[in-house]
C-alpha cells in the first residue's frame, strides 16, 4: 500500500473519530433512562395495514420523546418466521414472551384489543411489566 493510500485511510479514520465524538456528545445529553417499550396491537385481521398504522404512530411518538425505544414485534418476527406460514410456530410465541419479559413497558391501544393483545397484556401483568395505554404513553407516563 502506497503512502498516499495510507494517508487516505488515516484521514478517513480521523473523520470517523470526529463523527463518533459528535454522536457521543449528542447522546451524552440524552436522558439517562431509556424505556424499552413493547408495542402490542391486533395483527391477524389485516397484518399489512395494521402494522403500517403502528409504524406511523411509532414515528410520531419517537419524534416527540427521546426516552423511548419501541419494539414493534412483527417488524422482528414476520421476516424471521416467514409470515404467514410461520405465524403459528410455538418458537415465535416463546420469543415474544421473552421480549415482553425484558421490556420496561407494554403499550396498547384500548380501542383496538384482540385475543393476542389480551394474551400479551395478561402475561405482562403476570410478570410485573407495567402496562400503559397509547394515550398514557403519549401524555408522558412511563410506569
Amino acid at each position: 500500500m502506497g503512502k498516499q493510500s495510507r494517508m487516505g485511510i488515516k484521514a478517513l479514520e480521523l473523520s470517523k473519530l470526529k463523527t463518533y465524538a459528535v454522536l457521543y456528545r449528542q447522546t451524552a445529553r440524552k436522558p439517562k433512562k431509556l424505556y424499552l417499550v413493547y408495542v402490542s396491537y391486533p395483527y391477524s385481521e389485516n397484518p399489512t395495514e395494521t402494522t403500517r398504522q403502528i409504524q406511523l404512530w411509532a414515528q410520531k411518538i419517537l419524534k416527540r420523546f427521546d426516552d423511548l425505544v419501541l419494539l414493534i414485534p412483527h417488524f422482528v418476527f414476520d421476516a424471521v418466521w416467514d409470515f404467514p406460514e410461520g405465524y403459528t410456530r410455538p418458537e415465535m410465541a416463546v420469543q415474544e414472551l421473552e421480549l415482553i419479559k425484558r421490556m420496561d413497558i407494554l403499550v396498547y391501544d384500548p380501542k383496538r384489543v384482540s385475543a393476542g393483545v389480551r394474551w400479551e397484556i395478561a402475561y405482562a401483568e403476570h410478570i410485573g411489566v407495567p402496562i400503559l395505554t397509547t394515550e398514557e404513553l403519549e401524555n408522558g407516563k412511563r410506569n
